[in-house]
């Protein structure tokens, strides 16, 4: 049975005066009269006799549950801020397998059958998951559009989400259109149906080609004089990679005067500046760098001369 954080007062609510337990009143009735916390592991009940999947999806789709999703943002570190009202929302997790449900056996059962969808914490949620796929929803515009997600089981599983829309048009003459069939989009394109990756330009085309040029013609060069750097300041065969540019400067002194009187060494870490001034600061700071004077011509950053 699953006890929530009351339980460490619920005897002594459950005594009467001669300190003998009340064996009529139940943990329940106790937790609901102290407003337990509703996220903590509990006994879950369920009235539903039929599995909450059918056998036709069986074969990838056995439970849910419901996590908040300020609760899964603190258990879990996913890379991306964590979005307004996280603490007022729910996640669903859904389980492929039944092994991925949670130990509990009152939540696994109100998770796999019918009946309102059982809510539990992200690491009780998780306890039994080997792996976790996380899909990131919201909808771009949801008084223009209407947004469907179809999760698909049993196929090829591609780590990748497909976008489809209305659209009629293309690129920055697209519009969503209701009366146009669904068709694939890139992630580029907004709610609108407005393509935002928008192609380069010709003339910038034959530039970025003119210093991919420069940069192979020197490739042999460039790895060669890395390469010395590299053996001379590695760290048990590895480097602390960094790169900077004249806008970023002042985050780069913050950053080596804040590890250096914190005691740590910046001895291995190895920066690529894009411009002069971030070169000379960098190595002003005492930090190693690389930088293609060869490359830089090309891109424009420097004239020849210098």
């Amino acid at each position: 049975m699953g006890w929530s954080a009351c339980s460490s007062s619920q005897h002594n609510h459950g005594q009467d005066q001669n300190g003998s337990t009340d064996s009529n009143q139940s943990c329940n009735e106790i937790c609901k009269k102290m407003k337990c916390n509703n996220t903590t592991p509990r006994e879950y009940t369920t009235s539903g006799t039929s599995k909450r999947f059918s056998s036709k999806l069986s074969h990838w789709a056995t439970g849910l549950v419901s996590i908040n999703r300020k609760d899964l943002f603190d258990t879990y570190d996913f890379g991306v801020p964590m979005s307004d009202g996280a603490e007022k929302e729910e996640v669903l997790m859904l389980y492929n397998e039944r092994k991925a449900m949670p130990n509990e056996r009152s939540l696994s059962r109100a998770a796999e059958y019918d009946g309102d969808i059982p809510h539990t914490t992200a690491k009780e949620a998780t306890e039994n998951c080997d792996s976790m796929s996380v899909v990131f929803i919201k909808n771009p515009d949801s008084r223009k559009i209407g947004q469907c997600v179809a999760l698909v089981g049993g196929q090829y599983q591609g780590y990748h989400i497909q976008r489809w829309q209305r659209l009629i048009g293309e690129g920055p003459k697209g519009k969503t259109d209701r009366s146009a069939p669904l068709r694939v989009t890139s992630r580029m394109t907004n709610g609108a149906g407005y393509d935002e990756f928008l192609l380069p330009k010709k003339e910038l085309v034959e530039k970025h080609q003119g210093i991919m040029k420069t940069y192979f013609t020197y490739l042999t060069k460039i790895r060669e004089d890395l390469d010395a750097i590299l053996k001379k300041i590695a760290v048990n065969n590895s480097v602390v990679v960094m790169t900077v540019n004249k806008g970023q400067s002042d985050l780069l002194m913050n950053f080596a005067c804040s590890a250096r009187a914190r005691g740590f060494s910046l001895d291995n870490v190895l920066v690529f500046p894009t411009d002069i001034f971030s070169k000379d600061l960098a190595e002003g700071l005492g930090l190693a760098t690389f930088y293609s004077h060869e490359v830089s011509v090309a891109c424009g950053i420097m004239s020849p001369s210098l």
